[in-house]
């Protein structure tokens, strides 16, 4: 791993709480180190350890929304398409959405994926 460049990445660490406490460490000894954690039930580990106050940004993150990710990809032909809402459009039309709707759900909405 080199510091400055590469990224720590701790998913779902709140069945770890010794982990959360260890955010700290890597803070203070090597602030290089890129470190990003998640947990969909983190809040409630939180509440049963000391946390060091001050040290930590939170971010919420939810998944793209459809036209969001045709955007993404560079389709706003497609994203306008859809955010005019339903109305009567060309079989070829209605398939390449449906199209891209597949693979934006097979692909959880992750462009580069």
């Amino acid at each position: 791993m080199v510091a400055g460049r590469d990224l720590l990445f701790l998913d779902e660490i709140q069945a770890c709480p010794r982990a959360l406490v260890a955010l700290r460490y890597f803070y203070e000894q090597t602030p290089e180190l890129h470190v990003v954690t998640a947990g969909s039930l983190v809040e409630l580990a939180l509440g049963q350890i000391s946390f060091p106050v001050g040290r930590i940004e939170y971010l919420t993150m939810r998944p793209m929304t459809f036209v969001e990710y045709l955007w993404a990809i560079g389709n706003e032909v497609m994203a306008d398409v859809v955010l005019a809402g339903p109305r009567s459009r060309p079989d070829a039309t209605h398939a390449l959405v449906l199209g891209e709707l597949r693979r934006y759900l097979f692909v959880g909405g992750m462009p580069a994926a």
